[in-house]
């Protein structure tokens, strides 16, 4: 008996149970109120980062299917339904773009607002472009045509290369250093390239 109390002496209940309480406490609180917020912007991180992917790979698709277009001087059987196909492709990947752009979370656009303008602009008189090729009967479907729609494809860098320097910088799909080296040295340049090719095709940005 006499140990026991010693035991206590040296123990006292509350040296024993006050951190027990507070564990117990500091659980429900993290389970019940800031697990969930965790949660939440983790998924909402995810979210956005899907997002931005799905307007660069939305772009990937555009370039890829106007840069196999058959030129008039290509003589293949299966030229007109080979054109008309990556045509189509090129239209579904364009609406595509403005889709994604049109997704994208509230503060991105915010922030990215006028490029994100400007690439709507351009995208839509792209689409145009191929909209109208596509309704062209087929001999009528001339290179000038499907060069001219391959000289505007080859511009889309210049909008696209701006959402890949822009993500965030916690992500571990881009280098951090390649994104912070075009914020500060190419961004400028680009910004401008960008203006010109909007210029030379008689587009006109207003803020």
């Amino acid at each position: 008996m006499k140990n026991t109390e010693q035991v206590f002496e040296q123990f006292p209940i509350k040296n024993i149970v006050v951190p027990i309480v507070v564990a117990i406490l500091t659980t429900l609180i993290v389970e019940y109120l800031a697990k969930p917020w965790l949660e939440a912007r983790k998924e909402r991180l995810i979210r956005n980062r899907k997002q931005i992917d799905e307007v660069v790979f939305q772009f990937q698709k555009v370039s890829g299917s106007i840069a196999t277009l058959l030129p008039d001087e290509n003589n293949h059987p299966l030229k007109s339904r080979h054109n008309n196909v990556m045509l189509n492709n090129a239209k579904d990947g364009l609406y595509g773009i403005m889709e994604a752009l049109s997704r994208l979370p509230y503060r991105y656009v915010k922030k990215h607002g006028e490029h994100i303008g400007k690439t709507m602009l351009f995208v839509g008189y792209l689409l145009s472009q191929v909209e109208r090729a596509m309704g062209l009967d087929v001999m009528t479907l001339g290179a000038k045509n499907i060069d001219h729609i391959k000289c505007l494809a080859l511009s889309l860098e210049y909008f696209d290369i701006y959402f890949l320097a822009n993500v965030s910088y916690q992500d571990t799909q881009e280098k951090w250093y390649r994104r912070l080296f075009w914020n500060c040295l190419e961004k400028k340049k680009s910004e401008s390239k960008v203006d010109k090719v909007l210029k030379d095709y008689g587009l006109e940005y207003k803020k």
